[in-house]
Formats: structure tokens, sequence, C-alpha cells
């Protein structure tokens, strides 16, 4: 099963894909839908697979969690602030990861040097 965000309206002649869009625009930001497709992935992929595909009508009884605030509705706002968080470790990993390899590098280039 694959579920992606698409940022534009979604078109497909295959009965097997279905476009999920949020009744509100007021939360419909990149980063909270992509953690809806994270949550709908983790929630229902190990559930539907090419001989048990997911349907508009299947999908009405699944149960996906969601963090929710002191409402009890969904926490939108955090979501979006843990994607935020998610982004930033990631970068700062990156980072690390390529000042290493340049640091190697520099290494190796002025042992060269020296021989």
């Amino acid at each position: 099963m694959v579920i992606t965000y698409q940022p534009s309206k979604y078109f497909s002649n295959d009965s097997h894909n279905l476009s999920l869009v949020m009744k509100k625009n007021t939360n419909r930001d990149k980063l909270t839908q992509l953690f809806l497709v994270t949550a709908l992935k983790t929630s229902l992929g190990s559930k539907y697979e090419w001989g048990n595909s997911i349907s508009n009508k299947k999908i009405q009884s699944d149960i996906v969690m969601l963090p929710i605030n002191s409402d009890r509705l969904p926490d939108y706002q955090l979501m979006n602030e843990y994607i935020k968080v998610l982004q930033k470790i990631i970068i700062k990993a990156v980072v690390e990861w390529k000042d290493q390899k340049i640091k190697a590098t520099r290494k190796v280039v002025s042992k060269n040097n020296v021989d």
C-alpha cells in the first residue's frame, strides 16, 4: 500500500486509488498532512495489500490514532510542530554526517600531500 501527500488535486483511473481530503482548509497545510500520511501508513499499511486492497467502503470502519488536544479534537498544531522538529533533527544529522565526510576527505588529502 502506498500513501503519499499530494499538494494539488489528484486524478487516477485506477479503482484502487483513494483520495482523502480534509473537510476544512484551516489545518490543511503540508506538514500536518505529512503527519497524517505517516499515521495512515503506520495504522493501515500492514492491513491492506495486493490481495486485500483498500477501498472507500473498507476504510470507513478503520481507526487511525491521532494526538488530541484538550477539547478531544485532533491536535493539528502538535502534528505540524512534530514534523518541524523531525525536519530539524534530520537536517542536523545530515550536516554532522557531511562534516565528518569533509573532515575525512581533508585528512586523506593532507596525508597524500605529505607523502
